[in-house]
């Protein structure tokens, strides 16, 4: 989500940087997520203290995508889609928390172990 484009941002849902990592969610499947997949996630991020935010798209403006349903449906593997949130994604001024990034490195380490 970013404040100076609300319009383009489905107003029920604002990641906000700093707030921990974002699962993508899309209903035409855009994303590898799937209930499951998310409600996984969102328990190892419980587990290990971080909070965990969703994203979903502005339902009448199309959004991106990513190769996770593209991997999803060749690999009988659940995935997730999730990351950081950003400002001007793909911009030469990206910008993110240092604190989300330290929230995922917790997050995959109570999954790795």
């Amino acid at each position: 989500w970013h404040p100076n484009y609300p319009e383009s941002y489905d107003p029920t849902n604002h990641p906000q940087l700093g707030g921990g990592p974002v699962i993508k969610l899309n209903a035409a499947q855009k994303y590898a997520t799937d209930a499951l997949s998310a409600a996984v996630f969102e328990e190892i991020c419980r587990k290990a203290s971080v909070p965990c935010q969703r994203f979903v798209n502005h339902s009448d403006i199309a959004g991106g995508s990513t190769l996770g349903n593209i991997l999803a449906s060749s690999i009988p593997l659940r995935g997730v889609d999730m990351g950081n949130a950003i400002l001007a994604m793909h911009s030469c001024r990206e910008t993110g928390s240092t604190a989300d990034h330290l929230y995922c490195v917790k997050a995959f380490t109570q999954f790795y172990g």
